[in-house]
């Protein structure tokens, strides 16, 4: 064999890592900032940080997970928006807590994954039964953690799971945008 084609195989191993395994903070860190003040919970997946002297609080959706739609001004909520509003506020409000960004963005937030006492507070809405996985959005090293999580709360009925069958958040707001057409 060449050593051309040797180099070449090795190229394409070494981009065949097992990302399962990689450090999300290896993975994401866009930006990666200490330890920020959660200054509002908005709903079970998003929240307003104040990042402290300097820069301006921010808001911020959780990476990975879709939480039950609460209650707007022209729109009714789901079984367990506000409960999983709650959930989260227990978790971190007034809190503070290490945030990655990602580096994406949806509707002008920023999205994020959010850990307290090295714990990843976005998994727990998910085991607490608070928040589905948002399977179209997870990459590893995530994906099988936060699927797993779902299978988990589920099969023990913790929170939303209580429901026979719960509607997913995301056909929640396409049935809701059909209707308002």
């Amino acid at each position: 064999m060449s050593l051309v084609a040797l180099l070449l195989l090795s190229l394409s191993y070494n981009r065949c890592d097992f990302p399962e395994r990689l450090d999300p903070r290896k993975m994401y860190p866009k930006k990666q900032y200490g330890r920020e003040k959660i200054v509002r919970v908005k709903d079970g997946d998003t929240v307003v940080l104040s990042p402290g002297l300097g820069r301006q609080p921010y808001t911020c959706r959780l990476y990975g997970i879709d939480s039950p739609e609460t209650a707007k001004s022209n729109a009714p909520g789901q079984p367990y928006g506000m409960e999983a509003t709650r959930k989260l506020e227990q978790l971190v409000l007034n809190k503070e807590v290490e945030v990655t960004l990602t580096g994406d963005k949806t509707y002008n937030r920023e999205v994020c994954l959010l850990r307290l006492d090295n714990q990843d507070i976005n998994l727990r809405m998910i085991e607490l039964g608070y928040a589905w996985a948002y399977k179209n959005y997870l990459t590893p090293p995530y994906t099988e953690g936060y699927l797993n999580a779902q299978r988990q709360a589920r099969a023990a009925r913790t929170g939303l799971w209580q429901e026979a069958k719960p509607e997913p958040p995301w056909e929640f707001r396409a049935k809701s945008k059909r209707k308002s057409k």
